[in-house]
C-alpha cells in the first residue's frame, strides 16, 4: 500500500533506534539483535520471523503483529506492545512499567521473565507460559484465557480483576494473595 517499506532478510544489529517513526511497516527476517529502540513509534507495523535477542526498548510503542518473533534476554520499560501476537518469545527478560494491549495472544512465552508493574490488557488468549516468571504488581485486564500456565510465579500484588484461569490454579492463587482474587473468572 501507499507509503509501506518492507525490510526483509534485513540487519538491524545493534542499531540505535532514538525517537523515530517507523509506521506502516512489514518486516520479515529482520535481525534487530542488540539493539537500542528509545520513544520510537511502530504503529501499524508487521513484524514475521524478527529477531530482538538482547535488545533495549524504551518508552516506544510497538502497535504491530507479531508471528514468530524473539525477544528473548530483552529489556524494555515503559513499552505499548498493542495488537496481536502470535509465537512471540519473551523469555528471560525484564518488561517493566509496559502494557500489552493485544487482540490475539497466541503461544507466547515468558518464562523467567520479570513483569513488575505491567499491565496485560487481553481479549483472546491461548497458550501463554508464565513459569518462573515475577508478575508483581501486574494487572490483568478482563483477560479471557483458554490456557495460561502458572508454575512457580511471584504474583506479589498483581489483580487478576475479570481474567478467565483454569480452576486448576485456584488454590495456588489463594495462596499467592493476588487483589481481587473474588473477581477471578475460574473455567
Amino acid at each position: 500500500s501507499k507509503g509501506e517499506k518492507r525490510f526483509i532478510n534485513t540487519k538491524f544489529y545493534k542499531v540505535k533506534i532514538y525517537n523515530s517513526k517507523m509506521k506502516m511497516s512489514i518486516y520479515k527476517g529482520v535481525n534487530f539483535n542488540k539493539s537500542i529502540i528509545t520513544k520510537s513509534n511502530f504503529d501499524f507495523s508487521n513484524f514475521t520471523n524478527c529477531k530482538f535477542k538482547k535488545s533495549r526498548i524504551l518508552k516506544s510503542f510497538l502497535g504491530a503483529i507479531f508471528k514468530n518473533c524473539d525477544f528473548s534476554n530483552s529489556k524494555m520499560k515503559k513499552v505499548i506492545l498493542e495488537s496481536k501476537m502470535i509465537y512471540v518469545n519473551f523469555s528471560n527478560s525484564s518488561i517493566i512499567d509496559s502494557t500489552f494491549v493485544l487482540d490475539t495472544a497466541n503461544n507466547l512465552n515468558f518464562r523467567n521473565t520479570n513483569l513488575t508493574n505491567s499491565t496485560f490488557i487481553i481479549s483472546r488468549v491461548n497458550k501463554l507460559n508464565f513459569c518462573n516468571s515475577n508478575l508483581t504488581n501486574v494487572w490483568f485486564r478482563n483477560a479471557k484465557s483458554c490456557k495460561i500456565v502458572f508454575k512457580n510465579v511471584t504474583f506479589k500484588n498483581a489483580d487478576m480483576t475479570g481474567t478467565k484461569i483454569d480452576h486448576k490454579y485456584y488454590n495456588y492463587l489463594k495462596k499467592q494473595g493476588v487483589r481481587n482474587f473474588d473477581k477471578i473468572r475460574w473455567q
